[in-house]
C-alpha cells in the first residue's frame, strides 16, 4: 500500500488524475514532485507552471470519496486544474482531510449530494472551499 503518492511535474507539464469513473483515495498523502529537484513543486504566483491535479469528470459514472488522506501542493497553471475539483461524482465524500496548498482548495461545479466533513484545510492559494451549484451537508 502506498504511503505517499509523488506525483510528477516539471515547469512545462504535470501529470493528473481525471475521474470518469470512480476513485477512492483512503489513507495516502498526494503531492506534486519535481525529480529533478528531488522535491515538492510549490506554486509560486510569479510562476503559475502546471501542477498535478486531481479532476473528477462530469462524465464520472460514480463517486470518487477521499479520507483520512493528505493532500498538498497541487493545482496551477493549467484550465480546471484547480488542486482538487469536481465536475461530477455526485453522493462522494471527502472526510477526515488534510488539504494544503492547492490552488483552489476545493472546487465544484454542479455536483450533488456531496458530503464534505472533518478536513482541515488550510493555506491555499485562492481560497479553502468553492463549491458552485451543489447541494452540500457540512
Amino acid at each position: 500500500m502506498a504511503k505517499w503518492l509523488k506525483i510528477y511535474s516539471t515547469e512545462e507539464s504535470a501529470y493528473h488524475f481525471d475521474v470518469d469513473g470512480s476513485m477512492k483515495i483512503d489513507s495516502v498523502k498526494i503531492t506534486s514532485w519535481n525529480p529533478e529537484n528531488e522535491s515538492i513543486d510549490e506554486y509560486v504566483k510569479s510562476d503559475p507552471h502546471p501542477r498535478p491535479s486531481i479532476r473528477v469528470d462530469k462524465k464520472a459514472t460514480s463517486t470518487t470519496n477521499i479520507t483520512n488522506s493528505e493532500l498538498g501542493y497541487l493545482g496551477g497553471g493549467a484550465g480546471k486544474s484547480h488542486g482538487l475539483s469536481y465536475y461530477g461524482g455526485n453522493g462522494s465524500f471527502i472526510r477526515s482531510n488534510n488539504i494544503h496548498h492547492l490552488e483552489m482548495g476545493f472546487y465544484s461545479e454542479e455536483v450533488t449530494d456531496m458530503l464534505i466533513e472533518n478536513n482541515e484545510i488550510h493555506h491555499n492559494e485562492k481560497y479553502g472551499l468553492d463549491p458552485h451549484s451543489v447541494l452540500m451537508i457540512c
